[in-house]
């Protein structure tokens, strides 16, 4: 487990996996968790992982700060890379993740290769999201009382398969390895 201080001074814990000349940062979203991308870990064979408890969540939740923006989330992002001094990034957003990467991007500039979003920022009509989304819905509506536990959990591993195949193409495509 490692620590870095963000710009305002919060602590923000994060761990890192594997070697490589890229780097994988996984940013989960609100409530989420480092522990949320361990089935991420197996990218670790081919690239460095950075995983990051953004302030307010997981190993950084305590804290001090009155201000929980997309802005500070993104410094907190910034100051892993930065203490780490990574120098080719991928960034990767889940869900609220996705403005995090964004902001942090805007910070760090040139170290950044490459962003990817997983079920986050607004659908395209017709978009993957847009599809997946409607047929997420259906399955949650077939009948809402009859096994509605069974049906969440099979939704986020819907959800969760969905969003490691798109981030598996996207990692390819943005750094040039073969899946």
């Amino acid at each position: 487990m490692n620590k870095c201080k963000s710009k305002d001074g919060t602590d923000i814990y994060y761990e890192v996996y594997g070697e490589g000349d890229i780097t994988l940062c996984f940013v989960s979203g609100a409530g989420g968790i480092l522990e949320h991308w361990k089935l991420q870990h197996s990218f670790a064979k081919q690239y460095k992982l950075v995983l990051p408890d953004i302030a307010g969540h997981g190993k950084s939740a305590n804290t001090e700060r009155l201000k929980f923006t997309m802005q500070a989330f993104g410094e907190d992002i910034a100051a892993v890379i930065q203490a780490e001094d990574l120098q080719r990034v991928i960034l990767i957003g889940w869900s609220m993740g996705g403005p995090i990467i964004l902001e942090a991007a805007r910070i760090l500039k040139d170290r950044i290769i490459g962003i990817i979003g997983i079920d986050t920022f607004f659908p395209i009509q017709g978009s993957l999201y847009t599809k997946n989304s409607e047929e997420a819905t259906k399955l949650i509506m077939k009948d809402f009382r009859e096994d509605t536990p069974k049906k969440i959990v099979n939704l986020f591993k819907y959800h969760m398969n969905t969003g490691i195949r798109a981030t598996t193409e996207g990692i390819s495509a943005i750094s040039g390895h073969q899946k």
